[in-house]
């Protein structure tokens, strides 16, 4: 079947008889709440028991407002993802291009109409021109119209946060009820996305699409899932049978007829008893609790036929559907305003002199030529140009970099390990050893640890505070003057304040740990492994699942995030300064890394000489390097180390000003103002913690009764018995380069100065497996690993394999409590 070059233009109807029929959905809601909710409440206004009963029919389809919106959503990922099915085989398409373009604007499509349409209500509100709660006085919409427009602080100060953060991303929207579906729209075209950038060119994707949609069940997002997969029906070869025969009259008809009965299924309304629905119980299991899955179902079956009947096609793009295509989401925007304004006003106005029947009409026709005059004039200055900025400002400041960059990324990625068939097996191999972790542990994938201050520390953040509402005494808090702090360096809580509007307190940090765990394991495997050689994986191996990281990043426990997302930013620190010869942006994001690297552990400081002599390096300052620039004398010269300085700059200062702010010390993070350590006579830190804190870095373990391995609960263990990453580093000692004796010393000072100020501390770590607080100085092992370009051989995989079985024992022992 042809489709058209670029658009498919009768979606535009679709999407405009779908954008009415919300509207007339949110009327009848506020003006007539029988034909939404039926017998409930009695709530017939004119013919009673005739609205009551139209409730209860297939003739709801004309006002379904929820399978209006499930359309859009099904639309919006079709539409989203049609043109990566159809021209992924082309010569010029890039994957990376045409995701990133699609991603990034997305956001300000959405957000800048509603931020415009917000700041319209705004002032409306301020002029008194909402009438809503005396409307529903005569309309009896108690549950629905009263309750819009609770904004006791609207302002433009809050119409901005609104709008720009608590629409698209919790949703709470104050100022347009309706806006409640911005959030799935968003989040589901991220999912969108991120089904095409996975599972795009897989052979299996189809069976993808099912396991996704089987986990999602009756959620909305189940729609996306569904949009996706029917672009990919359209345009995949394989399909070719199947779109033949849904060509015929029959197959698009029955799907059609199916798709609009399914969407009149009247949800929130008992339909058991119905003639026309009951039958649908006894498909469901006979409660429908969750009747959602009528709707999902609906707009597929809806769409499907559609995309298949040409008549149709050509009816729905004629110019004024496709009219009223351009201007749905203005619609959208702009209707629930005349509701609680001009509508509300109308009925309050009239209701009294001419009865409800007659003002409920004449507030009808007012409405909808309220609502198409202004969606017509709101998509063409606003909604348009918004279109337009955003396609403009991506090109302008990413797409054209991104057309240069994509060649050369093309021709790296492809000779990548990451398409290597090895790298797939390895990947299912980890991905399946944490499923067993996670199911062995009974701990659900998006579970939340209690144990996390940095959720309440994001908490304060959006509340525009740096102290907690409260102690928790469970938790290591600082206490200043009275207040509560936490007491752990801030940078760990930047993602969590990011997923704070999606999971509230919720936000699933076991699952956040394992991920950063499992990208730290592929950015080391990627540094030195790019050939997917067995021998080069102990390294990666030895470094993340054969030591102590494995075991904490099972859990989301404050202390173990700091941890595993500071060696993820060393690593990266360190890879990007030694790839970065030619390109001063790595280093200045290798300096950014470790600076916030410092933000979560502050010992990592002790690694920015290596890292700078490093940039010097590469620059020419040091070695036999060529200078990379000339002065204006014309003469050769390297180009400052100081410009890489800028960004631990900042991200030093605000660490020092955010100490600043809350303890009036910028150096003193809080874990001085901890109750364990004031009560110390020595404090946090002291020389006379060294001996003893070196004699549980070198205990054994010990064995049981029954013969099982046990370890010290506290405090630690034999560090490199449990990190042997250590021992790999031992065994190559006799490999140092005499070339780079400057930067050795300089690690090994630097591991040296982290190990006695790790010695020097009141505990070892407290509550853990093995010596958690060595997993800090892995990375500086790793780069001197790499630049003396250590030979290894069977021995070191050993002792990688041997790290991996101990530490998987004993994230076991640790956790499921075992003596």
């Amino acid at each position: 079947m042809k489709q058209e070059a670029s658009h498919f233009d009768y979606l535009d109807g679709v999407r405009g008889i779908a954008a009415f029929s919300v509207t007339l959905h949110h009327f009848f809601y506020a003006f007539l709440p029988a034909l939404i909710w039926g017998a409930a409440g009695n709530k017939g206004l004119i013919v009673p028991q005739l609205e009551m009963a139209i409730a209860q029919t297939p003739l709801n389809i004309l006002w379904s407002g929820d399978y209006a919106v499930m359309v859009f959503f099904v639309m919006s990922a079709f539409v989203l993802t049609y043109r990566f099915f159809r021209d992924q085989h082309e010569p010029d398409f890039s994957r990376v291009s045409f995701l990133t373009s699609a991603t990034l604007r997305r956001y300000p499509r959405l957000v800048l109409p509603i931020f415009a349409a917000s700041l319209i209500v705004l002032l409306v509100m301020q002029m008194g021109g909402l009438f809503h709660q005396q409307a529903a006085q005569y309309s009896l919409s108690f549950e629905w119209l009263a309750l819009q427009w609770h904004t006791p602080n609207a302002g433009f100060v809050d119409v901005l946060r609104n709008s720009f953060l608590e629409v698209p991303f919790k949703p709470e929207p104050r100022y347009n009820n309706v806006l409640w579906t911005i959030c799935i729209e968003f989040y589901g075209s991220l999912l969108a996305f991120a089904l095409v950038a996975v599972l795009g060119r897989q052979s299996w994707r189809g069976w993808g699409y099912l396991a996704l949609g089987w986990y999602l069940g009756n959620s909305p997002y189940l729609c996306f899932v569904m949009g996706v997969a029917l672009a990919d029906l359209m345009y995949a070869p394989g399909a070719a049978k199947v779109r033949t025969i849904l060509s015929r009259p029959a197959a698009y008809w029955i799907l059609a007829i199916a798709g609009l009965y399914l969407g009149s299924f009247p949800k929130g309304i008992d339909a058991s008893q119905n003639i026309w629905f009951s039958w649908l119980y006894w498909l469901d299991g006979g409660s429908m609790s969750n009747a959602q899955w009528t709707h999902n179902w609906g707009a597929l079956f809806l769409l499907l036929a559609v995309l298949h009947a040409p008549s149709w096609q050509a009816l729905l793009s004629r110019q004024p559907w496709r009219w009223l295509g351009r201007i749905s989401f203005s619609m959208y925007l702009m209707h629930g305003l005349f509701l609680g304004s001009i509508c509300s006003w109308l009925i309050v106005t009239l209701v009294p002199s001419i009865g409800y029947a007659a003002a409920f009409v004449i507030t009808l026709l007012v409405y909808l030529l309220a609502v198409f005059a202004s969606s017509h004039f709101f998509a063409r200055y606003i909604d348009e140009a918004s279109v337009k900025f955003s396609r403009q400002a991506y090109t302008l400041l990413i797409g054209r970099k991104l057309e240069a960059f994509l060649p050369r990324w093309n021709t790296r990625w492809r000779s990548s390990l990451f398409v290597r068939r090895e790298w797939g097996y390895l990947l299912f191999g980890i991905l399946l050893m944490y499923v067993l972790f996670y199911a062995a542990l009974k701990q659900p994938w998006f579970a939340h640890s209690g144990w996390d201050s940095y959720i309440l520390q994001a908490q304060a953040w959006w509340q525009g505070r740096t102290m907690l509402a409260q102690d928790y005494p469970y938790l290591e808090l600082a206490i200043f003057k009275g207040q509560y702090y936490v007491s752990f360096p801030p940078v760990p809580t930047i993602p969590q304040f990011l997923l704070y509007p999606f999971f509230g307190e919720g936000t699933p940090n076991h699952f956040l740990n394992s991920a950063y765990t499992i990208l730290s394991f592929a950015l080391l495997s990627f540094w030195f492994n790019p050939q997917a050689q067995l021998k080069q994986f102990c390294v990666p191996l030895a470094a993340v699942f054969g030591s102590n990281l494995l075991a904490v990043s099972l859990n989301g426990g404050v202390w173990f995030q700091a941890q595993v997302l500071a060696f993820l930013f060393t690593i990266s620190a360190f890879f990007f300064a030694v790839k970065s010869q030619n390109r001063p942006w790595a280093m200045h994001l290798s300096a950014l890394c470790l600076a916030l690297a410092v933000g979560c552990r502050p010992f990592q400081l002790v690694y920015f000489p290596a890292l700078l002599w490093i940039f010097a390096y590469h620059l020419g300052h040091i070695g036999n390097a060529a200078p990379k620039t000339k002065t204006p004398e014309g003469r050769e010269d390297a180009e400052p180390l100081q410009q890489f300085l800028i960004f631990p700059i900042l991200i030093g200062g605000a660490l020092a000003w955010y100490n600043w702010l809350r303890f009036g010390n910028p150096i003193e993070f809080g874990h001085n103002y901890l109750p364990e350590f004031q009560r110390a006579t020595e404090g946090q830190f002291s020389l006379s913690y060294v001996p003893e804190n070196i004699m549980r870095s070198l205990r054994l373990p010990s064995f049981t009764p029954e013969g099982g391995l046990s370890f010290p609960r506290m405090d630690g263990v034999m560090f490199f018995l449990v990190n042997p990453i250590f021992l790999i580093l031992a065994r190559k000692l006799t490999q140092l380069k005499r070339e780079f004796w400057q930067v050795n010393a300089l690690l090994f000072a630097a591991i040296a100065i982290h190990m006695l100020a790790t010695w020097s501390h009141r505990t070892m770590g407290g509550w853990q497996f093995g010596n958690r607080y060595f997993i800090d100085m892995i990375p500086a092992v790793v780069l001197l690993l790499w630049l003396n370009r250590s030979k290894f051989d069977g021995k070191d995989l050993m002792l990688a394999l041997f790290g991996l079985g101990l530490n998987a024992y004993g994230a076991l022992w640790l956790y499921l409590d075992w003596p």
